[in-house]
């Protein structure tokens, strides 16, 4: 057996590697004339480098839909307590003139001790009614988002009178008894709820 050792060019020069194919082809003739069975080594020629990979960037994710807005309230009554002036928006907002960092310690609910007959007024919040013998407390006309408590800490019943046809849970009058507490708030024309 004979080994025929053939080295590849290292190039890629193009008349070099026709030479060496030439080399080759030459061996070959000649093994296949003598009829002699040999082997050629032909080392491999080292791979070319690849080329650097790229970064391809990624699109831009879409954008989200907008957010709700919330709805604005609407300006309110300005009130005077305590020498703080506030304003109160339709949906519960406060601004202050002076001191914003107590606002909530100084706004105060009117409250009002009565002892007879009386009408209540935009201005009341509770109504504390203290009398012996039973009387009657009128509501103001209803006015939508008003409310009042009504406390009996007398010993007559206090009958609780819608002003007009305004109706309170339906009646025209309820009735507070000794101890009881009656919230009312109005949430329609005409009508007072007990809540």
């Amino acid at each position: 057996m004979v080994k025929f050792y053939i080295r590849r060019p290292r190039t890629n020069d193009s008349r070099e590697v026709e030479k060496w194919e030439d080399d080759v082809s030459r061996q070959l003739n000649y093994l296949s004339n003598k009829n002699s069975q040999g082997t050629f080594i032909i080392p491999g020629i080292d791979g070319e480098d690849g080329e650097d990979g790229r970064t391809i960037p990624g699109k831009d994710g879409l954008s989200g839909p907008p957010g709700l807005m919330g709805i604005p309230g609407r300006d309110g009554e300005d009130l005077e307590e305590n020498n703080l002036s506030l304003r109160m928006g339709a949906h519960g907002s406060l601004t202050a003139d002076e001191h914003p960092q107590y606002v909530l310690e100084s706004l105060l609910f009117n409250v009002t001790t009565v002892d007879d007959t009386y009408t209540i007024l935009v201005t009341d919040y509770t109504v504390v009614c203290n009398k012996g013998f039973a009387f009657t407390v009128t509501c103001p006309t209803a006015v939508v988002g008003q409310s009042f408590e009504i406390k009996n800490i007398g010993a007559g019943t206090v009958t609780v009178d819608g002003a007009g046809g305004d109706t309170i849970d339906g009646a025209t009058t309820k009735d507070v008894h000794q101890w009881d507490c009656m919230v009312i708030k109005c949430i329609s024309a005409n009508t007072w709820i007990i809540i």
